[in-house]
């Protein structure tokens, strides 16, 4: 038994302290994302210090790899190791931390920037989590940072055999030979595979395949590149669970050790990062330094384990955990349509400063966290486990009426989708009397005649309507356009079609409306923003209450019942997430603009109603 060693030392579950009990690990996770935030959106740097921090805060990805290194280790190494631990459980669980989120954000996030469902063959790599091993380049990726998504999904396919393999090993010769001698034969084999690999690398460019073609994406992008990242993690892991590294820690001097073995490991990261700056005209000089980073933050883990060590206990904050806990979505959020574009986008011009933009970002973070990432795992688990979601988050009586009202509340916002798409585009007198004679959201122009360069009708994009942070600046996403008192459709981004009148962008960053109308013309555009809208659906509300107001009180009137009849729904939070995912079913899949889009609802409705009566 490999238990049975005492060199190995694993023996029961129980023994050495689990995750749970090492919160400054979850606060590492967000220094982890603030250095790669920061350097996506580097601030004016007044000192080299802050400069090279910044300047090459990609490093956090490499923390993010040790990390996952020494938590899956610390997490199923004895039970896989013993033969007690179940693959398919392992690989659940893996799956419902990273995959619901994943697709939701990826999916939103197409729709947002593309206007469409990623649906094509040529969103294969996407959907599976291949991308950084089948896609084309960093910049075809809808959600940019989702790369280390397939480095993290390879990892976690190759560690259970890799377990394996070093259980084997230290049986015969010990756990730090078996060790040394898994993780360095696995980190060389990798990285043979992938020489290999490069060997073919014309074929695989002239298919697209440019992580698998190019030398520096394959070291920088790749598994067979990154693999000493986990591979450190993994050894940090091994010693944790040897019991070694607590009897350290438990010292009269323990805090101390943990406290300078901290500020070595981010002494080494820095010396990584200023390496990095002073190499940078070599393109494989980050690949070479990232080793020592990655060092760096294997000394950092395992000094965090310490709890007692001043840093530590800072760490321990339960401020700085939770927004530990809400990384992941961080991560995949702040350099996209939904976090940098989105807080410029409520917050436009000068009100945005760096803080601002990472207060923005995580809360829109905390948001996916509490709606989607962590419903989704509870209920993937429950259902893996054969447990029904009320077991799986118990909820308490108060509550079951606020659940009840939350979905009934989507449904009457998914109505309010079908009823405003059935609608026709207000006139211009309506428009005037809704938003008022001298708006900010409306431009008139006269246009005469075609522009000395040829390129057809246009107008000037206002300044304060552009939307993005500086530098990606783009007009707005929705607008109404009327030509001579008559609307005509908005393209977005593209060229015309079939329609005998459009208006539309040349492209994204254009500062211009292109239009495709006989001249003269006399134009009016609004810029369609959240304000505007409110303002149209109050004055179509006061013309016809009666489409919108009948739903309403029949579902008011559903749930009156309910409460009155008692009754047992899903938790609130879970009652959000069911809510959000249906909401966000209805406009991806564009149901509202279906004619059977009523049928539809009524039947969300009655499954709801038989959960809040069923249920009891």
């Amino acid at each position: 038994m490999l238990n049975g060693s005492p060199e190995v030392g694993l023996g029961a579950p129980g023994e050495a302290r689990g995750v749970a009990d090492m919160p400054a690990l979850t606060s590492f996770r967000a220094l982890a994302a603030l250095l790669v935030f920061v350097f996506h959106f580097r601030p004016q740097a007044d000192s080299d210090l802050m400069e090279i921090l910044c300047g090459q805060g990609h490093v956090g990805v490499t923390a993010f790899f040790v990390l996952s290194g020494f938590l899956i280790t610390v997490r199923y190494f004895p039970a896989i190791a013993r033969g007690e631990h179940r693959i398919g459980e392992y690989f659940v669980r893996r799956a419902a931390r990273i995959l619901p989120l994943y697709f939701f954000v990826f999916v939103l996030m197409h729709v947002v920037s593309r206007g469409a469902a990623p649906l094509g063959w040529q969103y294969l790599p996407e959907w599976t989590l291949t991308q950084a091993l089948f896609g084309t380049s960093l910049e075809d990726l809808t959600v940019g940072t989702s790369w280390s998504l397939t480095v993290e999904e390879c990892y976690y396919a190759s560690a259970p055999l890799v377990f394996l393999a070093i259980a084997r090993l230290s049986r015969r010769w010990g756990l730090r030979a078996g060790a040394t001698l898994g993780l360095v034969g696995t980190t060389l084999g990798l990285g043979l595979a992938g020489a290999l690999v490069l060997q073919f690398s014309e074929p695989l460019a002239a298919a697209g395949l440019n992580f698998l073609a190019n030398p520096l994406l394959l070291r920088s992008f790749t598994l067979f590149g990154r693999y000493a990242d986990f591979a450190m993690g993994t050894a940090a892991g091994l010693i944790f669970l040897s019991g070694r590294v607590d009897a350290l820690w438990r010292r009269p001097r323990g805090a101390v050790l943990s406290t300078l073995l901290t500020l070595a490991g981010a002494g080494l990261v820095y010396a990584a990062q200023a390496g990095m700056v002073r190499n940078a005209v070599d393109p494989n000089a980050l690949w070479r330094w990232n080793h020592l980073a990655a060092a760096g933050s294997t000394a950092i883990v395992l000094a965090l384990t310490c709890g007692r060590a001043p840093i530590a206990r800072l760490m321990s904050a339960g401020v700085l955990v939770y927004l530990g806990r809400v990384s992941y979505a961080f991560y995949l959020v702040h350099f996209s349509p939904l976090g940098d574009d989105l807080v410029f986008w409520l917050l436009p011009g000068d009100g945005v400063h760096l803080l601002t933009l990472y207060l923005g970002v995580t809360a829109v973070s905390a948001l996916l966290f509490e709606l989607v990432e962590e419903p989704a795992r509870e209920t993937l688990l429950a259902l893996w486990r054969g447990r029904s979601l009320r077991e799986a988050e118990p909820v308490r009586r108060r509550a079951l009426g606020f659940s009840v009202a939350i979905l009934l509340a989507v449904l009457a916002g998914q109505h309010a989708a079908w009823w405003g798409h059935r609608l026709e585009p207000p006139g211009e007198a309506a428009l005037e009397r809704a938003l008022g004679r001298d708006s900010s959201a409306v431009l008139h122009a006269e246009l005469l005649d075609v522009p000395p360069d040829g390129k057809g009708p246009r107008v000037t994009i206002p300044d304060e309507w552009l939307q993005g942070r500086p530098g990606k600046l783009h007009g707005p996403e929705a607008l109404l356009v009327y030509v001579d008192g008559r609307p005509v459709p908005f393209l977005g981004t593209g060229t015309p079609g079939e329609e005998p009148a459009s208006a539309y962008y040349r492209w994204r960053r254009a500062p211009f409306l292109s239009l495709d109308v006989p001249l003269p013309a006399r134009v009016t555009v609004v810029d369609l923003d959240l304000g505007v809208e409110l303002a149209l659906a109050r004055a179509r509300l006061a013309e016809n209450p009666l489409p919108l107001a009948l739903p309403l009180l029949l579902l008011c009137g559903a749930g009156l019942l309910w409460w009155r009849r008692g009754g047992a729904c899903w938790s609130p939070r879970t009652s959000l997430a069911a809510g959000a995912a249906l909401t966000f079913l209805w406009l991806v899949s564009e149901a509202y603009q279906q004619p059977w889009a009523p049928l539809l609802l009524a039947l969300e409705a009655i499954v709801i109603l038989r959960l809040a009566f069923g249920a009891r």
